[in-house]
């Protein structure tokens, strides 16, 4: 009799065990996100307290007249005002231009705007247009004017132009750039 009761009380613990286990595990493991390769994307502390959902993997395409505006991919993503905002962490958006030539932008994190389809990439900044590249700590991307800004140091490396800047804007449709503050370049390139 002695060994059914503690056998009904071992079963007993289990079964709490298991039950805490399965209330608590899903807020503890949103504390750490993680990516497919199980390496940390976000901690607790630096998602917004707004955030309405929480996703990995995210793949979104935008699209304006018919045609392809541009196309995100992140390991993770907070969503908020009902989906229509978001911030991404670990992203990469492919910007289309009317003569379908591709700019890639890669970025630690940032601000997407689904509305407006404008984000403010954060932290490793890279943009890559054909051979030219563009590192930054922050880049604005304003999608009804199709313009790149970089607000603070801003260095682009290419075969035939090496500058550094205090600021940048960069026009993808007119392929225009306009340097700002202490700009230094090599033409020809290193």
């Amino acid at each position: 009799m002695r060994r059914g009761k503690r056998l009904q009380s071992n079963i007993m613990y289990l079964l709490a065990g298991f039950l805490v286990a399965l209330l608590l595990g899903p807020m503890v493991g949103r504390l750490y996100m993680k990516d497919s390769g199980g390496n940390n994307v976000a901690q607790g502390s630096e998602m917004a307290q707004d955030s309405s959902m929480v996703l990995t993997k995210v793949h979104h395409e935008a699209v304006r007249d018919g045609a392809l505006d541009w196309i995100l991919e992140a390991a993770s993503a907070q969503l908020q005002d009902m989906g229509r905002k978001g911030r991404f962490f670990r992203l990469n958006i492919s910007l289309f231009d009317a003569d379908k030539s591709e700019t890639k932008v890669n970025a630690q994190d940032g601000n997407v705007d689904f509305v407006s389809n404008d984000f403010t990439l954060e932290n490793l900044v890279r943009v890559t247009n054909q051979s030219y590249v563009l590192t930054s700590d922050k880049v604005v991307y304003t999608n009804a004017q199709k313009m790149l800004r970089s607000p603070g140091a801003v260095k682009v490396e290419g075969p035939s132009l090496d500058v550094v800047a205090d600021s940048m804007e960069y026009d993808l449709e007119k392929k225009e750039a306009m340097f700002k503050g202490n700009v230094v370049a090599i033409i020809g390139g290193t």
